[in-house]
């Protein structure tokens, strides 16, 4: 997933969407990645709702 801040969403719009789209993904047995603007992402875990 790219064009993103980051997951957990912190904030709305397309950040939201990306979270809900990622962990659907998932649960369909998907493999999903965020790379996310490192600026934006501090201690946060490695993964989140099944994402890395």
């Amino acid at each position: 997933m790219l064009g993103c801040r980051g997951v957990p969403a912190g904030y709305s719009g397309i950040e939201r969407h990306v979270e809900e789209l990622g962990a659907r993904l998932v649960e369909r047995g998907h493999e999903v990645v965020v790379f996310c603007n490192n600026a934006k992402v501090q201690d946060r875990a490695p993964t989140h709702r099944g994402m890395s």
